[in-house]
């Protein structure tokens, strides 16, 4: 469109000429006032050339495009304007012939030699008989076009220069490289100028070189500083500076190199410095990012070269959010590095689980390992394991919507050798912007040791509770047998001399009520301690052994099969007879426990500082020590838990027509020897495990009755 309506103009001029030129001729150099109007507004070069080459007529536009007054121009050969002969030859060619040349470009020589670019078209003016009478010009001036097109030309290659920037600012890791590109790439911008590029210290409020570009290899020579000083050089930043440099806006320094070096370059280095980079301005640029300095860019403009300050200032901007994303990467890996050490290294579990699109571990920490046997990459592998892991009964404890997952759930694990451990875990449920559940972080911590610790103390509480209680029964028990005993004593010798007189069948009634009450005080006197023993250094073995000899009979006609594991064990300080009393105890209840058959396993083995039992316990003795364990295991009835705590209470039978009376014998036979006796089921139906533990050192002597 604009070279249509340049054409259009160029022959509306054309004609205008012509009907100017054809009044030339018959009105003696007087043209039309209406045709001189339209010709002096134009905004292109007009000139009127005679078949000589003379200039006819010229108006104000040329004058201005070619520098010269009217009067100058007027009578001039037209040639001279023309900085090539060629073209006008061209011209003085085609009007000879009575042709018009289309618009070409050309070079015009102005005064003072200064030349400038036009676009030029001609026609010929013919008189009525078609003669040619002169030759009509049309001169455009291009400059301002061409500063157009320029300016056009450089955005496009700024916008081409900062989206490479950007791509490259992706790619860089270290902040070096950052402010290297920074300094490059702004020199290229501002063809090839000299470019600095300073970092800002927030702790001394000060600017120090960082990376430059387009400078020559002597810069540093020139400015009087050692090979690599130049970087350690400190600007200190003012308030008002800095406050300037905050708006990232580009500034001129008008005292130049010397202003920029802050003073402490001489002038005359200074002007060196300007003319060896052929210095025309100098702008600084802050790099800032909400409302923090980062540095300062500063650009030596070269002669002849400008800049759009506003690109200039883009492309600082774009450098602001390139460093400033690089610091947050890199804090954020920093983070990230921290809390993988962290992670890596804490004894609790770590965890993150993706529940959408579909379950996955994302993270497990590798402590998961030492904790469970399990490692992290066979969680990545099964979304499901750390659910599998979770005892089958506590399940229902990590169930739910949500709103418990903060609160922090014990739980058993069964690690991957398969041994149960108490954990505390503490789940963070992560929603989506649509507040779907979306993911699982958490904490988990073996409190294995915490809960056994918790157990034992509740279990000693309730020994010693059950230790008082079974001393104060014990007491009574004594002050009973010592009663009941002596007059028993009496009944019984009478009895003896009633059977002499011939009543025999009552006093043989009353000798054996007598009797049985006199087992019944023996063993009252067992369980109160007050029954002497000697105690010997022999084998437990040797002592089961000889116990399942008398009774081994009656437990194969009940179909009950024996099952000995006896380990080597050093001979222990018991009293014998006392210790088969508490033998024949358990594997009596042992029979009858198993009144269809099963099997009776004896177990002896060493224990060594064995922990307090986290289950049923029902005594302990003195502090932990080395012991030997006997240990009964029947697969009868079995007992309910609830009733275990106590099996060892005088009087207490769980089978009618029981005394009660055998275990709590065992019980205080066994204290006598400063050992533990413990009894333990799985439930009823589930069998039943009687453990005794003999100190493996001499117990403390024993007092008689």
């Amino acid at each position: 469109m604009f070279w249509l309506f340049f054409l259009t103009l160029s022959a509306v001029a054309i004609a205008l000429a012509f009907t100017f030129g054809r009044r030339y001729h018959t009105t003696s150099a007087t043209r039309s006032t209406a045709a001189d109007n339209i010709i002096s507004s134009m905004s292109d070069g007009f000139l009127l050339v005679s078949p000589e080459g003379k200039v006819i007529d010229a108006n104000a536009a040329f004058e201005s495009l070619c520098g010269a007054r009217r009067d100058k121009i007027l009578g001039a050969d037209a040639s001279r304007f023309f900085a090539d002969r060629y073209d006008y030859d061209r011209i003085a060619d085609a009007v000879s012939r009575g042709a018009a040349l289309p618009l070409f470009p050309a070079i015009l020589v102005l005064p003072g030699c200064k030349r400038a670019e036009a676009e030029i078209s001609c026609s010929p003016v013919k008189d009525s008989t078609g003669a040619v009478t002169a030759g009509a010009m049309i001169f455009r001036d291009v400059a301002e076009r061409r500063a157009a097109e320029e300016k056009i030309r450089a955005a496009a290659r700024a916008q081409e220069i900062m989206a490479a920037t950007a791509v490259m600012y992706v790619g860089l890791k270290d902040s070096d490289d950052i402010y290297r590109v920074i300094s490059d790439r702004l020199s290229i911008l501002a063809g090839d100028s000299p470019v600095f590029v300073n970092i800002y210290n927030p702790a001394r409020r000060v600017l120090t070189p960082r990376a430059k570009s387009a400078f020559p290899s002597v810069f540093e020579f020139i400015l009087g500083f050692a090979p690599g000083e130049f970087r350690k050089t400190e600007f200190p930043v003012s308030q008002d500076v800095y406050d300037k440099l905050l708006e990232g806006r580009l500034i001129e320094l008008r005292g130049g190199v010397e202003e920029l070096f802050q003073g402490k370059l001489s002038r005359v280095v200074a002007q060196k410095i300007a003319s060896l980079l052929s210095v025309d301005k100098i702008y600084v640029a802050g790099i800032s990012y909400s409302g923090r300095l980062l540095g300062l860019a500063a650009l030596a403009l070269r002669r002849g070269v400008s800049v759009e300050i506003p690109v200039v200032e883009t492309f600082i901007a774009q450098a602001s959010v390139a460093l400033t994303h690089h610091e947050t990467l890199n804090l954020l890996k920093k983070n990230e590095e921290r809390f993988r050490l962290l992670a890596e290294n804490a004894a609790d579990i770590i965890y993150r689980v993706r529940l959408a699109p579909e379950m996955a571990f994302e993270y497990v920490s590798p402590s998961v390992e030492k904790i469970t046997g399990y490692s992290p990459e066979e969680h990545y592998k099964n979304p499901n394991l750390g659910f599998e892991m979770v005892y089958p009964d506590d399940r229902p404890a990590l169930a739910g919507d949500g709103k418990d997952f903060l609160r922090p759930a014990q739980t058993r694990w069964l690690t991957k050798s398969g041994k149960i451990i108490w954990v505390e875990q503490k789940n963070v449920p992560i929603y989506d912007d649509a507040g779907r559940l979306v993911a699982i972080e958490g904490i988990a911590r073996d409190i294995t040791e915490r809960v056994l610790a918790q157990k034992e103390k509740e279990n000693l509480k309730m020994r010693l509770v059950r230790s008082g209680h079974m001393a104060s029964v014990g007491e009574l028990a004594a002050g009973l047998a010592h009663e009941i005993g002596n007059p028993l004593q009496t009944i019984l010798g009478n009895a003896e001399l009633l059977r002499h007189t011939g009543s025999g069948e009552e006093v043989d009634s009353i000798l054996s009520a007598a009797r049985h009450a006199g087992t019944i005080i023996e063993n009252l006197l067992g369980f109160a301690r007050q029954s002497e023993m000697c105690f010997v250094s022999t084998s437990v073995a040797d002592i089961v052994d000889k116990t399942l000899s008398l009774y081994g009979k009656q437990l194969k006609l009940g179909g009950i099969r024996i099952e000995k594991k006896y380990a080597p064990l050093p001979p222990v300080s018991v009293s014998p007879s006392h210790l088969s009393q508490v033998f024949i105890n358990i594997i009596t209840n042992a029979r009858k426990a198993m009144s269809h058959g099963g099997t009776l396993t004896i177990e002896t083995r060493p224990e060594y500082n064995p922990p307090l039992s986290a289950e049923n316990i029902s005594s302990d003795e003195g502090t932990s020590r080395d012991y030997a364990a006997v240990v009964f295991t029947d697969t009868g009835d079995g007992i309910d838990p609830a009733q275990i705590g106590r099996l060892f209470e005088p009087f207490f039978s769980m089978r009618k027509g029981g005394t009660g009376l055998g275990l709590s014998v065992s019980y205080g036979i066994v204290k006598q020897h400063g050992g533990r006796i413990t009894a333990y089921s799985a439930g009823l139906g589930k069998g039943a495990e009687f453990k005794i533990l003999l100190p493996l050192k001499a117990p403390p002597a024993s007092s008689g009755a």
